[in-house]
């Protein structure tokens, strides 16, 4: 079984335990249930990634440990940093550490340019490729495997974000060496949680729920 498979296989088998979970939920909040099915219905979200009790708290599983950020507040987020960096429909999004695809997901839908997502996870290509072809975007969305992320093809993103950057000061001059030799100095750079670039300054900068969002609009040294 290749990774790929192997991947639907464990998907598969955690939307069952999923399901089981959530079989005897009851008592949905009124307002809960009708956000649910308004943002089901715009393809916001779909059935398995949302909140779904009254106090809005669900035991993690394999599925949705990470669904359970793919809020309203989260859409809101995106298309605040989309606009930030003014991306358009000729660009081309390079997102390295994208998991399921959730940004991508999002550019795509709103602003139909050419998206990659590069990540080291075979289930989170599978998931990410899954919700492209639901949502009938598969066309727009590109997704490379690598054994690290510092392996990321660069060359040709008109933008970039980077998730979740914490390393070593080695391991963090690599990085910037990196988008330094292979990305032009007038491309924006999104960096979403962890540290900021050394040695850059950032032009604007979010946070929320607790994680820092740092955006580079052009290349400026720290004083």
């Amino acid at each position: 079984m290749n990774g790929f498979d192997s991947a639907e296989a464990d998907y598969d088998a955690a939307m069952s335990r999923f399901k089981k979970l959530h079989s005897t939920t009851t008592e949905l909040n009124d307002t809960y249930h009708l956000t649910f099915e308004e943002d089901q219905s715009e393809h916001i979200i779909d059935d398995y990634n949302y909140p779904l009790q009254k106090k809005d708290v669900i035991t993690p599983s394999v599925v949705h440990r990470q669904e359970m950020s793919n809020s309203m507040s989260w859409i809101v987020v995106m298309a605040k940093v989309f606009q930030d960096i003014n991306l358009r429909t000729s660009d081309t999004l390079v997102h390295v550490g994208s998991g399921d695809g959730r940004w991508l997901m999002e550019a795509a839908v709103r602003h139909g340019c050419q998206c990659v997502g590069v990540d080291t996870s075979h289930a989170s290509e599978y998931r990410c490729g899954m919700k492209a072809h639901e949502r009938g975007i598969s066309d727009l969305i590109e997704y490379e495997i690598v054994d690290t992320l510092l392996e990321a093809d660069l060359s040709s993103a008109t933008a970039v974000l980077i998730s979740s950057v914490n390393g070593t000061n080695l391991e963090m001059k690599a990085l910037r060496e990196k988008l330094e030799s292979e990305v032009e100095s007038l491309t924006p750079i999104v960096v979403i949680g962890g540290q900021e670039i050394i040695g850059w300054f950032p032009q604007k900068t979010h946070k929320h729920r607790g994680v820092p969002i740092y955006i580079y609009l052009r290349r400026t040294q720290v004083p």
